[in-house]
Order: structure tokens, then C-alpha cells, then sequence
């Protein structure tokens, strides 16, 4: 989220570029430059979110088909903590 706001300040830091005024007036003023970013950051957060939910579920199947070790953070089955 701080990105755009830095692209923005370094487009509009004096004195200002000729393609920083054109780009300025193109998309109709500072407010213009952030036209898609609300469409582009959820649909990074649907893309991010589903691709967690999926890394998850496979995460699940290589465990319960035993193709993968137990870490060695985890305490074994037998240890009770008191």
C-alpha cells in the first residue's frame, strides 16, 4: 500500500518531469494515478487468499498420505505437558 503513495510523491516532486505532467493531466490530476488500484489490490487479496487455502489443503494430503517427516518443533504423541 505505500508503494503507489511513493510512486506518487516521486512523480510529483518539484520540478516536475515533462512525463510526469502528461501522465498527471492524462489520468485527470494525482487522484487519477490511483484509478486501479483498489480492482488490483483485491484482486491480489482474492489470488493470495486462495492460493493459502489451496497451499493448505496440500499441505494436509502430503501429511496424511505420510510423504512427509514431522518437523522437529513439534512434541511427539506421547508427551505430556503438565
Amino acid at each position: 500500500m505505500l508503494f503507489p503513495l511513493i510512486v506518487c510523491l516521486t512523480l510529483c516532486r518539484p520540478p516536475l518531469s515533462d512525463r510526469a505532467k502528461r501522465m498527471i493531466s492524462l489520468y485527470g490530476g494525482p487522484s487519477g494515478l490511483y484509478r486501479g488500484l483498489l480492482p488490483g489490490v483485491m484482486r491480489s487479496m482474492f489470488a493470495n487468499g486462495s492460493s493459502m487455502v489451496v497451499m493448505q489443503w496440500a499441505q494436509k494430503k502430503v501429511s496424511e498420505l505420510g510423504w512427509r517427516k514431522p518437523s522437529s518443533t513439534t512434541p511427539p504423541d506421547d508427551c505430556s505437558v503438565e
